[in-house]
């Protein structure tokens, strides 16, 4: 497999389409036999646009293939805070990784107002956690290929994050451009997301800020919030051989050798070498999940993966695709089929430029910025983010050094103004002692961490990460108590 393709192509918007959802309701089930009606206006549809290619220097350019990105918003269910003039209500759009996994399976089994069940005819019923309570919400499948997105040829698969990010923002730009949802033009934006959108996130935000004028309908970008991201792939490979040596799914002699690997694929790389990077990356892995007996990477509570066979069913029943219209079936990868086929050189690139541009962005109070994580996650859990974040040491941007395969733990700031490193982390509290998780924030940079929870926390832990998202956003404090580390007790 090569490296990523090099293309010279530009995308131009042709039309957004809009469907009532509430006009007929939804399926309840794969059966039929129940619908469901939103109290909140709910539309679904698609961004289409041709993609076109110059095939020589100054020639003209020729379509090549027109991609559909679907999309399904929600407005919030919080009346009160209903587009307000002065206080308008913010949207977040939410992203799910892979690549090729489709948003709406974080719309199903996450923080969207639609919850499935996991009874055989697949149930569905509405969230009393989603993330619309104060927020609106809208779901991208994206790139295309992912989900019901669609494209007519081969040549409409994204090949590298620049490619995608700018196929995304043109539907942006479609999506709030057009009549129907021109009115949340001043609507705070937030985006949100998990996993590969560790990457897609960063890319995205770094566009639109950076073109501005590009998409002059997207409304102005507030905040990105990444949950369990995948961002620095030679750090995080590195961090899930020693997680699994903590959980005791290898032992000293196989946490050596694969550690020896981790070596190899970092200086891949290095060196640029991101097919082949992926590819020791992907040894890597099954070795240790083969080593500890196939334990899910994504919750070490569990040796069961979880699946989407049930989502997959009710979105491929044909009155549900009827009800969406929905022009394809729906499908879900992780980081396969032609979705991850086309990005298998960007898996193993590291996204350290597009997140430092961010954190400047935070710096000059610009951009707010949210990392969470779940503390069973053995993919992309809570180490790969800390020891990200440790090594920016938030402000003192320009001096981090994200080469290092190994943390220097005893490192202090370099800096006399409050740094990201002489924080106390917060133990996030229920009142008045139920441990929610912990928190850490400095200026625009928010950290948190929610306990008893792997890579879906929203679906581990709804009711606390629509906390943490509420808190954030609103700038709302986090309850939380000091822990006491006294080294002048210890030593008396």
């Amino acid at each position: 497999m090569s490296e990523s393709t090099t293309r010279s192509i530009t995308f131009s918007p042709k039309e957004l389409s809009t469907n009532d959802v509430n006009k007929n309701g939804i399926p309840a089930n794969i059966l039929g036999t129940n619908s469901i009606k939103f109290a909140v206006d709910s539309f679904t549809g698609y961004a289409r646009m041709d993609v076109c290619e110059n095939e020589s220097p100054g020639s003209s350019t020729v379509v090549i293939a027109q991609n559909d990105l679907f999309y399904w918003f929600f407005e919030s269910r919080d009346a009160v805070l209903k587009n307000a003039p002065k206080n308008p209500t913010p949207m977040i759009i939410w992203l799910n990784g892979g690549p090729g996994s489709s948003s709406l399976a974080g719309l199903f089994m996450e923080n969207g107002p639609l919850k499935l069940g996991d009874d055989n005819t697949a149930s569905i019923t509405e969230n009393p956690f989603s993330w619309n309570k104060n927020c609106h919400l809208l779901y991208w499948d994206q790139p295309v290929g992912t989900g019901f997105s669609n494209t007519n040829c081969d040549a409409g698969y994204m090949n590298n994050e620049d490619e995608l990010s700018r196929e995304f923002c043109t539907a942006l730009e479609q999506f709030f451009g057009s009549d129907q949802f021109a009115k949340y033009q001043n609507c705070p934006l937030y985006l949100a997301g998990e996993s590969y959108a560790g990457k897609y996130i960063p890319n995205i935000a770094c566009e639109l800020m950076a073109n501005k004028a590009s998409y002059r309908s997207v409304p102005a970008l507030t905040g990105t919030a990444i949950g369990d991201g995948w961002m620095l792939p030679g750090m995080q490979t590195r961090i899930q051989i020693e997680y699994g040596f903590e959980m005791g799914f290898v032992d000293t002699k196989q946490n050596g050798e694969l550690l020896s690997q981790c070596v190899t694929m970092q200086n891949q790389i290095n060196e640029g070498k991101f097919v082949a990077a992926n590819k020791t990356g992907s040894a890597i892995m099954n070795q240790l999940l083969s080593c500890g007996g196939n334990p899910n990477i994504y919750d070490v509570r569990t040796f069961i993966d979880l699946s989407t066979t049930l989502l997959e069913a009710y979105l491929n029943n044909k009155e549900v695709k009827t009800a969406l219209s929905a022009e394809c079936n729906w499908q879900c990868a992780d980081n396969g089929g032609p979705v991850g086929d086309h990005l298998f050189a960007d898996v193993y690139a590291p996204t350290d430029k597009q997140i430092t541009q961010l954190l400047k962005y935070a710096k000059a109070g610009t951009l707010k910025m949210l990392f969470y994580t779940g503390n069973f996650d053995m993919s992309c859990g809570f180490r790969g983010t800390e020891e990200m974040l440790w090594n920016y040491d938030f402000p003192n941007i320009d001096q981090a050094d994200l080469s290092k395969l190994e943390l220097d733990r005893n490192a202090t700031s370099n800096s006399t103004a409050d740094s990201w490193r002489d924080l106390d982390r917060m133990v996030w509290v229920m009142p008045p002692n139920k441990t929610l998780g912990f928190v850490k924030s400095l200026d625009n940079l928010t950290q948190a961490v929610i306990v008893n929870s792997g890579h879906l926390a929203p679906m581990n832990k709804p009711k606390a990460t629509r906390s943490m998202i509420t808190n954030w956003i609103f700038d709302l404090p986090f309850p939380s108590i000091k822990p006491t580390i006294n080294e002048e007790e210890i030593l008396s």
